[in-house]
């Protein structure tokens, strides 16, 4: 395992696991959930590390951040880390009056700026993943479900600009639950199986 390439994986609820059919938070199980799925068929070709929060958004650059600190420090245990991917933004478009695509990738084009710097990535490749777009009905999830199908193009530019990877999980049209935001069973499995092919071909690409 030590020898093994290092991908760790910085993500919110789909990440997670998260089962909306719970009120209380719970997760999918291990035998649904993409991640664990995704560890499974990585045995013995890379180690995936997935960290997923509920409700985690696109943390803000700024000094004394407990978040950017304990991210750092995960990084530094993780070394060396070939592939670091973050998939965020759905929270942040939730937690908008009037969601604004354009807004998010903002914060993640100064994300994605600030992981460059760091020591702990100077050797890292990136890969800024779209977050699956929404597909909620509610008058209160509309806003950001609209805004949720323009932020793939602008996380495309970003990656552009900083000259990482960037992948469109939208392009694989995993199911979504009920709710119109977090994955169903069966888009835990289409998701598992597509990034799993999109981690190979990258790690070829830089091994």
């Amino acid at each position: 395992m030590a020898d093994l390439p290092v991908v760790y994986f910085y993500g919110d609820s789909n990440t997670y696991g998260y089962d909306p059919r719970d009120l209380f938070g719970a997760r999918y199980p291990a035998s649904v959930r993409w991640t664990d799925l995704l560890q499974h068929r990585a045995e013995g070709l890379f180690r995936f590390v997935p960290d997923g929060v509920n409700g985690r958004v696109v943390p803000v650059i700024k000094e004394h951040s407990f978040v950017l600190e304990t991210l750092c420090r995960k990084l530094d245990a993780l070394q060396p880390l070939a592939l670091l991917c973050v998939m965020l933004g759905t929270n942040d478009l939730l937690n908008m009056p009037a969601a604004d695509a354009d807004v998010v990738s903002d914060r993640m084009d100064r994300f994605v700026g600030y992981l460059q710097q760091l020591p702990e990535c100077h050797e890292t490749q990136l890969l800024l993943v779209a977050p699956p777009h929404m597909q909620a009905q509610d008058p209160y999830y509309r806003s950001a479900a609209s805004a949720s199908l323009r932020i793939a193009a602008g996380y495309e530019r970003v990656a552009a600009e900083h000259q990482i990877h960037f992948t469109d999980p939208a392009l694989w049209n995993p199911e979504l639950a009920y709710d119109g935001v977090h994955l169903s069973e069966e888009g835990h499995r289409v998701f598992a199986d597509q990034m799993f092919r999109t981690v190979q071909e990258l790690l070829r690409s830089i091994g």
